[in-house]
C-alpha cells in the first residue's frame, strides 16, 4: 500500500509539472517576456499563412488559434496553459531572404485570446498587404513529360547528342 501511495504521489507531481504550462511573464517595466528561442522544439520556425495571422483577435478560442497557426513552437504544457509562443518566418523582397519573428498569444482562464505580442515590434509590418505585394513572385517550375524513346541517339548522352526533334521540346 505504501508503494502505491508513493507511485500516485510521483504520478501526481509529474502531471502537475507537465500540465501547469507557461504563465504570462511580464518584466518589471511592463514589457512582455519571450522564451529563449533555443528552447523551442521547432527552432527554425515556420512560414505562417499571413492571411491566417491577420485573423488573430481577442476572443478566439485555443481551437480556433490552432486551426489558424497550428501548434505552438515551444513546450508550453497541456492543461491550463495561458501562453503560446511561435517563431514565424516571413519572406522579404530580397529573393530568398527571410526574417524570423517571435510571436506570443496570451489566453484568459477560459482559453480565449486576450492579447498577442511581437518580440520585435517591426514584425507587425509583414501583416500589411502592401508589404506582402512587394515580395517578388517566383512561378513554380512546370514539369516536362518525356517518354523514354526520345532525346538521345543510342549510346549517346552529351548535350550536343540531343536529336533535333527532341531538342525542340526543351525550347
Amino acid at each position: 500500500m505504501k508503494e502505491a501511495s508513493k507511485l500516485f504521489a510521483l504520478l501526481g507531481t509529474t502531471v502537475c509539472v507537465a500540465s501547469c504550462g507557461m504563465v504570462p511573464m511580464t518584466a518589471p517595466d511592463g514589457s512582455v517576456i519571450f522564451p529563449d528561442r533555443s528552447s523551442a522544439w521547432l527552432k527554425e520556425g515556420t512560414f505562417v499563412n499571413v492571411d491566417n495571422l491577420r485573423q488573430m483577435a481577442p476572443g478566439l478560442t485555443k481551437d480556433q488559434v490552432y486551426a489558424l497557426l497550428q501548434e505552438p513552437h515551444f513546450n508550453e504544457g497541456v492543461i491550463a496553459v495561458r501562453v503560446w509562443n511561435y517563431i514565424f518566418d516571413f519572406r522579404t523582397a530580397d529573393s530568398n531572404a527571410f526574417v524570423s519573428c517571435q510571436y506570443q498569444v496570451r489566453y484568459d482562464g477560459h482559453g480565449r485570446v486576450t492579447a498577442t505580442y511581437w518580440k520585435e515590434p517591426d514584425c507587425v509590418r509583414f501583416l500589411n498587404p502592401s508589404i506582402a505585394r512587394s515580395v517578388p513572385f517566383v512561378p513554380a517550375a512546370q514539369p516536362i513529360a518525356l517518354d523514354a524513346s526520345v532525346l538521345f541517339a543510342l549510346n549517346k548522352s552529351a548535350l550536343e547528342d540531343l536529336r533535333p526533334e527532341d531538342r525542340a521540346k526543351f525550347d
